[in-house]
């Protein structure tokens, strides 16, 4: 809401004006998390064991994906521009996050991006901590996925990517990729 209503530029242009203040605040707390300082190790994830654990954070990026899509093309910004302005960090932002994690990632990415991941945060943080989390069960990450089987039903499958398919964002992509 406050990137359509003008509200996300003046906030972060005032902040410039007050040399980063915010920013710089935000940046050191990311810096100060559990996630930044949890110790570092070279254990090796398997490309399985990734995507049977990862389910929960493999949905929740598709779903910003798409909800960020829906939004711009809600607001009147055309197809095109919202899959480049949905998705182009992407690729940069998960690769700094998988190798120097989250506050360099933030050190990384362009100004305007990292202080939308800061005002984004600041909102969905708590909700995602005090809402959504304690109602996620185990078995939504990925717990035992690979205890008896990591087969999934065909039907169920073919209708999952039939749903992925069949968004907005994934026909716009797959013009422009050409």
């Amino acid at each position: 809401d406050d990137i359509i209503s003008g509200h996300f530029s003046s906030t972060m242009m005032a902040d410039w004006a007050n040399d980063d203040k915010n920013l710089l605040g935000w940046r050191a707390e990311t810096g100060e998390t559990a996630f930044e300082n949890y110790p570092e190790t070279d254990v090796e994830i398997s490309e399985q064991e990734y995507f049977d654990n990862g389910i929960l954070m493999i949905a929740m990026v598709r779903a910003g994906v798409e909800l960020a899509f829906e939004a711009m093309t809600a607001s009147g910004i055309i197809d095109e521009s919202a899959y480049y302005e949905s998705l182009h960090e992407l690729p940069l932002i998960a690769n700094t996050i998988a190798r120097k994690r989250l506050y360099e990632m933030n050190v990384v990415i362009s100004d305007t991006a990292e202080y939308g991941n800061y005002l984004f945060a600041n909102v969905a943080t708590p909700l995602l901590r005090e809402k959504f989390m304690p109602s996620v069960g185990t078995d939504v990450i990925g717990k035992g996925l690979g205890e008896t089987s990591n087969q999934v039903d065909n039907a169920t499958l073919i209708a999952v990517n039939e749903t992925i398919r069949n968004h907005p964002v994934e026909y716009i992509g797959e013009e422009l990729r050409g």
